[in-house]
């Protein structure tokens, strides 16, 4: 039931040396940066925050692996706890008395006066 533990990709930021420069119409053209409509900057898409990212899912990854590994081990004790818990109601059964004439008509008595 192991996982297989999540392998970082390391990003790194783009580097260019015309980030301004589009091709449009197959043209390269400048195009400046207009934020007159800009209501909220938002977070960068960069290597600081992607890094970031990946470290909480590459711990989240070794934690869950560790999980599996405690689950695994502790599978075989619940089942045998299981099967004496099943072993040990068997035997209880066959210790009980069975309930005299007495005490059932008693019990019967009982019963019928819980509706009165």
């Amino acid at each position: 039931m192991a996982t297989s533990i999540y392998k970082k990709i390391g990003f790194k930021d783009r580097q260019d040396t015309k980030p301004d420069t589009y091709l449009v119409d197959g043209v390269a053209k400048i195009i400046e940066k207009d934020n007159s409509g800009l209501v909220q900057a938002g977070t960068n898409l960069n290597q600081e925050n992607l890094d970031h990212i990946e470290e909480g899912i590459l711990q989240n990854s070794r934690n869950i692996n560790e999980l599996d590994k405690k689950i695994g081990n502790h599978a075989e004790l619940i089942e045998n706890n299981t099967s004496q818990l099943d072993d040990n109601a068997k035997e209880l059964k066959t210790k009980i008395p069975k309930p005299t004439k007495a005490v059932e008509n008693n019990i019967a008595i009982f019963n019928s006066t819980k509706d009165v």
